[in-house]
């Protein structure tokens, strides 16, 4: 008898209807350890229940992994071009001669058509489940790895600026707009994975 007969074992035992502690007693005879047939109750008993529940499991899917992808590029999107966009009007405002206009009129023109794209594929991914694939998950861990090391390198530049810098106040600004940008961002994802794992941890 090997460990797909073991999970054979349990499902056709409860449809049975043979108890959980009945049938930890016909194993043990049959020789098997305990911790083997702990391990293989572990997968998919509620202990509690005295039934067999399917734990609940993160699944990919290309969908999911498609839909959550084109997501967060026009998340991301959105955030460049909004800080992108803050740029511009920080050299505008200062008169250093860097601002485009044309760049401008493009940063809002992405930003307008992103947004919508975005509310309607998350809406869409909510609807069918996707939010919990284990695609999302993973682009989400590495959303806040990226952010942190945006958020530390303008901490650097932060203190840079201010010790050994030719005090330009729009540099200083544009590092603060970085900054903020960047900590919106991973408040935002840290947040959203943390009610996502919340939502799996209930299954």
């Amino acid at each position: 008898m090997n460990k797909l007969t073991l999970e054979d074992f349990i499902i056709r035992a409860t449809n049975n209807g043979l108890k959980w502690d009945e049938q930890q007693v016909l194993l043990k005879e049959a020789g098997w350890p305990e911790d083997i047939i702990q391990s293989e109750y572990n997968k998919f008993y509620q202990v509690s229940a005295k039934i067999a529940v399917p734990k609940y499991s993160i699944k990919s899917s290309f969908g999911g992994f498609a839909l959550n992808a084109f997501i967060f590029l026009t998340l991301y999107l959105i955030i460049y071009n909004t800080t992108d966009l803050c740029y511009d009007m920080v050299d505008y405002i200062f008169e250093t001669g860097f601002s485009s206009l044309e760049n401008i009129k493009w940063n809002i023109s992405i930003i307008i058509t992103s947004i919508p794209f975005y509310f309607f594929t998350n809406y869409i991914a909510v609807k069918r489940q996707f939010i919990f694939d284990s695609s999302r998950i993973k682009i989400i861990y590495l959303t806040l790895f990226i952010a942190a090391v945006i958020g530390i390198g303008t901490v650097c530049g932060i203190v840079y600026a201010v010790l050994f810098g030719d005090n330009r106040i729009q540099d200083f600004i544009k590092l603060l707009i970085t900054f903020l940008f960047s900590g919106i961002a991973f408040l935002y994802f840290y947040l959203s994975l943390k009610a996502i794992k919340r939502v799996i941890d209930l299954r």
